[in-house]
């Protein structure tokens, strides 16, 4: 039977809730122990470990790069030990952290799996069971490489998650991109069976075969997102240099649109001469950016990135990563640069 190693992070499976406000609470062992009991016809799973036990939103660089590091430097003294990754993780921020570790875990030659639940391990009727069974099935999948989100029956592609429902069991979905897999189970079956996207599996580990494995000790960079809105203060612009914000992902109108304006283009230019990396994407869940229009034709002229077709978490980590290891690449050329399937 395949050994997976499990870490887990506070997460809604593990939530208690009082007077109707869910909470962490100190219970990580007990739900350990029926995590093990859910999962034991499965895979060999006595190996558990808990990172940490906090909110997802209260996760911190610090933290991220402690999941990663902890798996890279496991993977170093045993790369034959575990056939693959299982992440407990809350849904607020798991596609942030699956992006994330999309580029501090390239190359890394199987899978890393995140999952959670909407509803408790301890309440009636949590769809915490079904995601931790689907994501250990893919965790032991010996066609899979590199991190996943399994949640909800969707197999999904490192930095293409979004969550698009606050309460539905089917929260997370790929809108630019194909699922890499789905769970289905047929009427006379009691276990559901994986199909898997076979075109997309094999050019998502193509990538993954080229790739070296690096540690990263460091994730500390300004970086801030912004979003346009019409009659925006731009005014923000100033207080982000004063801010010394190193990178701004800057969600346009459209397929990527910004105004002509010569205040907008002065403030854009302002930025870019002060230092900031500004990357343009579209606020759009679906399409690529094209920047077809002149305002976006001009801030590219003056500097400005494009996003492309990548999410907004995708964008986030990525532009993070980079400035906060600039001392190993050139920030502008490897964003451009499809590192993992991001910008596809």
């Amino acid at each position: 039977m395949k050994k997976v190693k499990i870490l887990t992070t506070w997460w809604t499976l593990f939530q208690e809730e009082e007077n109707n406000v869910r909470q962490v609470k100190d219970n990580s062992e007990s739900m350990i122990q029926k995590t093990k009991q859910i999962l034991k016809t499965y895979a060999n799973i006595d190996d558990i470990e808990s990172v940490y036990n906090i909110d997802s939103s209260d996760l911190t660089p610090e933290k991220r790069e402690l999941l990663a590091n902890n798996i890279l430097r496991m993977e170093a003294q045993d790369p034959t030990k575990y056939s693959g990754y299982l992440i407990t993780h809350g849904t607020d921020t798991m596609a942030y952290t699956s992006s994330m570790l999309s580029f501090l875990l390239k190359g890394l030659k199987k899978p890393v799996v995140l999952t959670g639940s909407m509803i408790g391990l301890g309440e009636a009727d949590s769809d915490g069971p079904n995601n931790l069974v689907n994501a250990i099935q893919v965790s032991t999948n010996p066609e899979l490489m590199g991190v996943l989100i399994c949640f909800w029956d969707k197999v999904i592609q490192w930095n293409k998650a979004k969550k698009e429902d606050t309460g539905a069991f089917d929260t997370f979905d790929s809108p630019k991109y194909d699922l890499i897999g789905r769970f289905t189970q047929a009427e006379w079956s009691a276990t559901k069976k994986l199909i898997l996207n076979k075109e997309q599996v094999s050019k998502s580990n193509a990538i993954v075969e080229k790739q070296q494995t690096e540690l990263f000790e460091n994730l500390h960079a300004k970086v801030m997102p912004l979003k346009l809105v019409p009659w925006m203060d731009l005014s923000i612009f100033d207080y982000l240099v004063q801010s010394k914000v190193e990178g701004l992902v800057l969600e346009g109108y459209g397929d990527g649109n910004v105004p002509t304006s010569k205040e907008f283009q002065d403030k854009i230019a302002m930025c870019i001469a002060a230092g900031m990396v500004i990357v343009l994407k579209s606020q759009c869940h679906t399409g690529p950016a094209e920047h077809k229009y002149e305002g976006a034709q001009a801030v590219l002229n003056l500097g400005v990135i494009s996003g492309m077709n990548m999410t907004s978490e995708a964008a986030y980590t990525k532009i993070m990563w980079l400035l906060a290891n600039k001392n190993k690449y050139n920030t502008k050329e490897m964003f451009a640069t499809n590192v993992s399937w991001e910008l596809l």
